[in-house]
């Protein structure tokens, strides 16, 4: 399974491949404008800014491509190849986002967006999630055992705190101020997005919290259980419920049976979730 998701700018459609290619196809009728031939598996999503195609390879290679022909503008190599890129690379202010890593060390690394050069890389432990970037900062789980929610100053590196969560994390989620982060002791955190405070925590009933999406005052999250309760991350989730939360408080203001722990897209009042082959779009 390709773990690659599309991008789309201008009317193209990129996307990553196992077969070691991206590829750029015509979102109108699906006919192919290039293809790239990366190093190994492109796992990653690209991200594309400005003209130009950002993703990394499963050995480490985070890349830059010209949008329009392919052409490769500049790669930057981590020096690691154990750790797996499936992550969309952030672009903003000029520099592009990248994690890599052994799995007893990875590090988050700053490049020049345009010229490929480092401008900076801080250890963030054993594990990373996909780095977010809100007002100069990039926040990301991670820590020496996997359980922390990172910020750093998006410009130098610089740590600003860590909030610790006691069990391992998922992708974080930033707006409003706050940056949400749940657990897998069903939990979910909403820290004060410029000191690291706790804001509020909601303990659930479930075995499993995902990615959530904040947007608008709510924070959207789903929430499941392990059909066998022995609480390992490959089993399959079942029971699954979308919660929206006040922001501030974390009050429930609605819930939704879903099938998937993934983050929710909300865009124009309506939440996006995918419920069995189905797309659902709830008000927001």
């Amino acid at each position: 399974m390709n773990h690659s998701s599309p991008a789309v700018a201008h009317g193209v459609v990129y996307i990553g491949s196992y077969d070691k290619n991206v590829y750029a196809l015509d979102a109108g009728d699906g006919s192919q404008r290039w293809e790239f031939l990366a190093d190994d598996e492109v796992d990653s999503s690209p991200t594309v800014v400005g003209g130009i195609v950002y993703f990394s390879s499963k050995s480490g290679l985070l890349y830059a491509s010209d949008a329009s022909t392919g052409t490769e503008l500049w790669n930057y190599d981590t020096g690691y190849g154990d750790y797996e890129f499936v992550f969309r690379p952030p672009v903003a202010e000029g520099l592009v986002y990248a994690c890599g890593g052994l799995s007893d060390e990875v590090d988050l690394y700053a490049i020049d967006a345009r010229t490929g050069e480092s401008r900076w890389s801080a250890r963030v432990g054993v594990q990373a999630s996909q780095p977010v970037l809100s007002n100069g900062s990039v926040y990301l789980a991670g820590g020496s055992d996997g359980m922390d929610l990172y910020c750093l100053d998006a410009r130098t590196g610089q740590q600003k705190w860590i909030f610790p969560t006691g069990e391992w994390v998922d992708h974080p989620a930033v707006a409003d101020g706050i940056a949400c982060i749940g657990n897998e002791l069903g939990n979910l955190y909403a820290v004060d997005a410029r000191t690291g405070k706790q804001r509020w925590q909601v303990r659930t009933r479930h075995d499993m919290v995902g990615t959530p999406t904040a947007a608008n005052g709510v924070v959207y999250v789903a929430m499941g259980d392990f059909p066998n309760k022995d609480g390992l991350l490959g089993d399959d989730v079942s029971s699954v419920i979308l919660y929206a939360m006040d922001s501030r408080t974390g009050a429930r203001r609605w819930e939704f049976p879903s099938d998937s722990l993934s983050a929710p897209t909300v865009a124009d009042g309506v939440v996006y979730v995918g419920v069995g082959d189905s797309l659902c779009a709830l008000q927001a």
